[in-house]
């Protein structure tokens, strides 16, 4: 009497699994073009314009953030004409390419965006981080709401990394320039432990350091 009750159930399990959308395993730029590689011989194409770069898999492996080039577009930042950028948002499947940000001219170093880089997911998939031009000696961590498309300056940084499990989930890892304050010449590039917020928790140190840091948490 169970036999048929089990089997239906079997078949709707089986059907489910086999129509939702797979999920993506790695993403990688060629060409100025982004892909997704599912199977080790499973490729697909997801932008044609050969102006993007820097593609992020966010964490339920649905979608991807990437920086396209704007030629001929630059704005005046701290290091001069800067190329503007722009940050885009795209599904596993190609669908629905979303712009979140574009770069735009501004006298405050925190607000000026411009040359895109390193974009990142937070843990939730809620928002993505990226880095922006900013000073002469600095760039700058700022952060996007992907339903309100919401910017804002995060904190100075010259690296960036979002922490994606473990204690200090959602947490950032960012490369400061400081300059020594007891000495009258001299700076440092240490790595610091952020806030999602940009607040300053710990300065971790060098590069050493910053690896062991990463291997214990």
């Amino acid at each position: 009497m169970l036999k048929w009750p089990v089997l239906l159930i079997f078949s709707i399990l089986v059907l489910g699994f086999s129509s939702a959308p797979s999920k993506a395993q790695s993403v990688f730029a060629k060409d100025g073009n982004v892909f997704i590689k599912s199977r080790p011989s499973q490729t697909k194409q997801l932008t044609t314009l050969g102006r993007d770069s820097q593609p992020s898999l966010s964490s339920d492996r649905r979608r991807i953030a990437f920086v396209r080039s704007t030629p001929g577009r630059t704005i005046q930042t701290s290091l001069g004409d800067t190329e503007a950028t722009e940050l885009w948002l795209v599904d596993i499947a190609g669908k629905y390419p979303e712009l979140l940000v574009s770069g735009k001219e501004d006298p405050d170093p925190k607000k000026s965006l411009a040359d895109f880089s390193s974009p990142q997911f937070s843990p939730d998939g809620r928002r993505i981080y990226f880095m922006s031009v900013g000073w002469v000696t600095s760039g700058a961590v700022h952060v996007v709401d992907i339903q309100s498309k919401r910017e804002s300056f995060v904190s100075p940084g010259n690296t960036l990394d979002v922490i994606q499990k473990g204690k200090y989930r959602g947490y950032l890892i960012a490369q400061k320039h400081k300059y020594f304050f007891r000495a009258k010449v001299g700076s440092y590039d240490h790595y610091w432990l952020l806030t999602p917020n940009g607040k300053v928790i710990r300065r971790i140190g060098g590069e050493r350091n910053y690896w062991n840091f990463k291997r214990s948490n």
